[in-house]
């Protein structure tokens, strides 16, 4: 048994009170690269130097205290990914995603670096709101300013906690119409993950109800898989988008293309449009448009890599 094993099984249970993996996997990568030292001292010192370059996340993991001055400090920030029309070059929105400014400003704090402890610690909401709260800032001067038009999309994920507190779910409200942007303009996301805790599924299909109804904005489901957690939301919500998971985008073969076919013609069916995550290459994109779907969007590192506010300023102005 390996410790991914372990963290999977922690992850379903919830039980062992383990916070900081990327630590714990340190510590078993430390006692082999040991044995490694006393029985082939060459490849061991091979191993550490390869440490720094194969496994870099562990020395850059963010702790709870860390991540609380991070939140404090005003130093989490939106990065922008580009969501991109069927023509393959029209900017149609973007996505904000959670990034966190290390101390000199010039590097940045990755998801896979802070989402863990975010998660477990509950921070993950603060998170949220911090990102929601610029990311519709950075929007409105931009429209502002006549960068993009009013058919601009901004996108957000909130993750379960925050949906199922109504304070947060207040917050959120407050934020969204304190921004001064359209509610056609903005567009919250929720996973799978949001409902698949039995015991607040009907807390947060409720209050994700009550954003729609009192912002107006639009509803979209990330991460759309065959899981009965996405065709729960998808029938029960409101939603406008379907998020197509980028698992989707590696597979080519026929079965595939036939469900990605019938889901895009049910989605037509009940008003939504739909976006493909996960374009990497040229490919991937020429099978999806070969569906002929006309109310479809692409996101993917094709086209766009996510970048800080002043890089998604300079792509807008390339574009």
């Amino acid at each position: 048994m390996n410790t991914q094993t372990i963290k999977n099984w922690h992850k379903k249970r919830k039980s062992l009170g383990v916070i900081n993996w990327n630590a714990i996997d340190l510590v078993v990568i430390t006692i082999s690269i040991t044995a490694l030292l006393s029985t082939f001292p060459l490849i061991g010192l091979l191993a550490i130097a390869g440490l720094f370059f194969v496994y870099p996340n562990q020395y850059n993991y963010m702790t709870k205290r860390k991540l609380q001055k991070a939140i404090r400090e005003e130093l989490v920030h939106p990065h922008y990914q580009a969501r991109i029309g069927r023509d393959g070059k029209t900017i149609t929105g973007c996505e904000a995603l959670a990034r966190i400014s290390k101390r000199n400003e010039k590097e940045t704090y990755l998801p896979s670096h802070f989402m863990e402890t975010a998660l477990n610690t509950g921070l993950i909401t603060k998170i949220d709101q911090i990102v929601v709260r610029k990311a519709l800032r950075d929007v409105h001067k931009w429209l502002r300013n006549g960068q993009i038009g009013s058919d601009f999309t901004v996108s957000f994920n909130v993750d379960r906690l925050n949906l199922v507190s109504k304070k947060n779910v207040l917050k959120l409200i407050q934020i969204i119409e304190q921004s001064g942007l359209p509610p056609s303009m903005i567009e919250m996301e929720i996973t799978e993950h949001s409902l698949e805790e039995l015991s607040s599924r009907d807390t947060v299909l409720k209050n994700v109800q009550m954003i729609k109804d009192l912002t107006s904005i639009k509803l979209a489901i990330d991460d759309f898989s065959i899981g009965h957690s996405s065709a729960i939301s998808l029938l029960t919500l409101p939603v406008d988008t379907i998020k197509i998971d980028k698992e989707f985008a590696s597979m080519t073969d026929e079965k595939a293309l036939k469900f990605l076919s019938f889901l895009c013609t049910f989605g037509r069916e009940i008003g939504c449009s739909m976006v493909f995550e996960g374009i990497e290459n040229l490919e991937q994109y020429r099978t999806f448009d070969s569906l002929g779907i006309n109310i479809a969007e692409y996101q993917g590192y094709l086209f766009h890599r996510p970048t800080c506010t002043k890089g998604f300023e300079a792509f807008l102005l390339q574009a």
